[in-house]
């Protein structure tokens, strides 16, 4: 399972399955995906990436949910950095935000129990350049760090390269 952090990406690809350890209730911003568009080189010009859409599923897995869970999704195209405290500056730039949806997971539901699927299209493409970071925010406003507590779900971005 991913350990949430805003620091590093708890996997580092682009999209795809999560489990993660349920966590207290914060105002954290967690990058529960972090990936880095691949720079260019001499035998492979580098592209940016547009993302289209992004689709989220999320369900609970482990043990009965204790009280009622919420996560907040978001999406961060465009930093330099993986880390999501990452400031605008000279040298760096952080990550354009884009609110996705939000799931609530009652308390006392049962393992196989499905979040509310979260479908965002993006009338316009957002785009990341080579060398900067694709982030799936996930924010925990309500929760409880139950032993044995897990959510696992899939993360699905149709994206393009340019």
């Amino acid at each position: 399972a991913a350990t949430l952090s805003n620091t590093s990406g708890g996997y580092n690809t682009l999209g795809g399955q999560f489990p993660f350890n349920a966590v207290a209730g914060a105002e954290t911003d967690y990058a529960l995906f972090g990936y880095q568009v691949p720079a260019g080189a001499v035998s492979s010009p580098g592209k940016n990436l547009l993302i289209h859409s992004i689709s989220i599923d999320t369900f609970v897995q482990g043990a009965a949910v204790g009280t009622t869970t919420i996560f907040q999704w978001g999406l961060g195209y465009g930093s330099t950095a993986v880390s999501l405290a990452t400031t605008d500056s000279v040298i760096a730039k952080s990550a354009r935000r884009v609110p996705l949806g939000i799931q609530s997971i009652a308390a006392t539901s049962a393992i196989g129990t499905l979040g509310q699927n979260i479908s965002r299209e993006f009338r316009q493409p957002l785009m990341a350049s080579p060398g900067e970071y694709i982030h799936i925010i996930l924010k925990m406003p309500q929760g409880a760090a139950t032993a044995s507590l897990q959510f696992r779900g899939v993360v699905s971005i149709d994206a393009t390269w340019d």
